[in-house]
């Protein structure tokens, strides 16, 4: 039973932690869109007068511009997927808590095998509905996120367990 709660709780830890740079990079990622596509719709507004003779420029950026804003919720998360990105890394987050108080409480002799095994596997019913929505939002996993969550969990593990 140690194995698995520990197993469980640094899973979840390292979920809570991939959430948070996922989140942190998605957030970075739609404010330069956005702020890239009002940069460009404006300059062609601004700059007509020197696009005043070159209308197969200004005809085509202004397509680029409408298919990017077609295409981009595809390509980039809404801020509604964000949204519920968040509400799962608080859903990690909140179950990660129960783990570790349920390995501290453990680890301490504060309750025995029977009622931990009871514990934890009432705290994996708990899960599915983490497990239901990490599977609905298909989050990516990005090779540099995921080696970043390594250390900052391992960083956190060897500081307080």
């Amino acid at each position: 039973m140690n194995e698995k709660i520990w197993y469980e709780l640094v899973h979840y830890k390292h979920g809570d932690d991939y959430l948070i740079l996922y989140l942190n990079r998605l957030k970075k990622t739609r404010k330069t869109t956005n702020l890239l596509s009002v940069i460009f719709s404006t300059t062609g507004i601004f700059s007509w007068k020197l696009w005043l003779y070159l209308p197969a420029i200004t005809s085509g950026l202004t397509a680029l511009i409408q298919l990017f804003k077609m295409i981009e919720n595809q390509v980039i998360p809404t801020d509604k997927d964000i949204e519920q990105i968040a509400i799962l890394r608080n859903m990690y987050f909140a179950y990660w808590n129960k783990v570790e108080k349920l390995w501290i409480e453990f680890k301490s002799n504060k309750i025995d095998d029977e009622v931990v095994r009871n514990k934890f596997f009432e705290l994996r019913e708990e899960a599915k509905e983490i497990e239901v929505l990490d599977t609905k939002l298909c989050i990516q996993t990005i090779v540099k996120l995921q080696d970043q969550a390594d250390i900052i969990t391992n960083n956190y593990l060897k500081q307080y367990h």
